[in-house]
């Protein structure tokens, strides 16, 4: 895997530490404000998140983990 690659995944799975029984849900501003990064990277990494289960949209223009989350969450329990 590439620098760039390893760094973008980092930054994704940075996204997917912010939420927490206290925020279970973040818009894609607030993700943006908290990594420090432009709003456009905020929308990317969200919209790769969701389109691969890891985020769901829920109410209003919030987030919340994923249907995939639980997948994985099986997987590594078994």
């Amino acid at each position: 895997m590439s620098e760039k690659a390893d760094s973008s995944l980092v930054r994704l799975l940075a996204v997917l530490d912010l939420f927490s029984d206290l925020r279970p849900s973040w818009s894609a501003e607030a993700i943006a404000e908290a990594l420090q990064v432009s709003l456009p990277t905020g929308y990317r990494y969200v919209k790769v998140l969701a389109e691969s289960g890891l985020l769901q949209r829920s109410a209003g223009s919030q987030y919340a983990l994923g249907p995939r989350i639980i997948v994985l969450d099986h997987y590594i329990r078994k």
